[in-house]
């Protein structure tokens, strides 16, 4: 009997419906004993491992989710999803090899995650579900294995953040900057020329250049005096710059420091931002217009800063906080009023869309007065 090629179709449909089979290249495997191509073999490698899943488009809620490959069929890959033990078929291109489930831990069905037993709600999953908008873990207390009280995690929300160090302190040091003490209260700041040492006019400073740089340095903590200079220096330039009608286009090169600064969730450091910020607000009348692009990143830390830094309770006590304008929670307000006179039209609403405690000007703020 002569040989049957495996080109002729009518051997290629008795050999398919011998085998049972609808892909041809596993019915040349079969019949030739070939090794499984390299595909087969990393589908292999990940039956029994846990698996993430990555790349649906029809079932997007499932991207993230982890579960154990089981078998394959048909070319797809069984996974049983954790918690909820739904089985899915999927390709091997949507599956990632993810690393084991932590030890100790309780699996969490509402929120999809592992948590540890000293939150575990006395054996039963957290009241809480994924996109519900409550919080990712129980307030109340709860009691460790060893009987003593487990308080929940702060959020660390206001709590001081990584100061890292500037350059202006730097160039301060080693006299690269245009700036030295004045002799006298009436003249803090002297204006030189860093290369031949003579003094010189305000006015003829690079306020382009040198503005960004002096409000970069409002971030100075360890030293006093540096604070000070960046301060009463970015003033200065900021007025310089008014006089010649060049603010406005410098503007969008502050708007960096000053977040920087905002960032801190240090108390000096954001008083002298904001009295900086606000300086700049007086100086030209078009400055608040000139801020309106940058408000989404200005206003976020203004907006946090404005629900949790509230007017301390002191009794009968005197406050000189304010006399001395270092309460954060005036400064805040006194920078969001001059954000909406000089924002130009609209600049009320849209500041309010970032700091929905922001009270407008034309809001009526109680129902009798209607």
């Amino acid at each position: 009997m002569p040989p049957v090629s495996v080109l002729d179709p009518a051997a290629k449909d008795r050999v398919r419906a011998a085998a049972g089979l609808k892909a041809e290249g596993e019915i040349y495997r079969r019949l030739y004993g070939l090794p499984p191509t390299s595909e087969d073999s990393e589908r292999r490698t990940l039956l029994g491992q846990r698996v993430r899943l990555t790349g649906l488009t029809a079932r997007r809620q499932l991207n993230g989710k982890h579960g154990e490959a089981k078998s394959i069929d048909k070319g797809h890959i069984l996974v049983i999803l954790e918690g909820s033990g739904e089985g899915v078929r999927l390709r091997h291109a949507n599956l990632q090899l993810a690393p084991p489930a932590p030890v100790n831990t309780s699996y969490n069905v509402g929120t999809g995650q592992y948590m540890l037993p000293a939150y575990s709600n006395n054996g039963l999953p957290r009241r809480c579900r994924m996109g519900s908008g409550a919080l990712s873990y129980s307030t109340r207390r709860s009691v460790a294995q060893d009987g003593r009280d487990v308080a929940a995690p702060q959020a660390g929300a206001i709590l001081p953040r990584p100061n890292l160090p500037t350059a202006f302190r730097e160039a301060r040091k080693e006299g690269l900057l245009p700036v030295r003490l004045g002799p006298t209260r009436d003249a803090p700041l002297r204006w030189i020329n860093p290369k031949t040492e003579s003094e010189v006019d305000v006015q003829e400073v690079d306020a382009a250049r040198w503005l960004p740089f002096f409000l970069e340095g409002l971030r100075e903590t360890e030293h006093l005096e540096n604070a000070f200079v960046a301060l009463q220096g970015a003033m200065e330039l900021t007025h310089a710059a008014a006089q010649n009608q060049s603010l406005l286009s410098i503007i969008p090169a502050t708007v960096t420091p000053l977040r920087r600064a905002l960032e801190v969730r240090q108390s000096s450091v954001i008083c002298a931002a904001l009295k900086a910020w606000q300086y700049l607000l007086k100086a030209d009348p078009g400055s608040g217009v000139a801020f309106r692009p940058h408000f989404k990143q200005l206003l976020p830390p203004l907006a946090m800063l404005t629900l949790l830094q509230s007017q301390p309770s002191i009794g009968d006590e005197f406050e000189y906080s304010q006399q001395r304008r270092i309460n954060v929670s005036d400064l805040v307000v006194e920078t969001l009023d001059l954000l909406e006179c000089n924002g130009g039209h609209g600049a009320s609403a849209l500041i309010k869309s970032y700091v929905p405690s922001f009270q407008r000007a034309d809001e009526i703020l109680h129902r009798g007065f209607r």
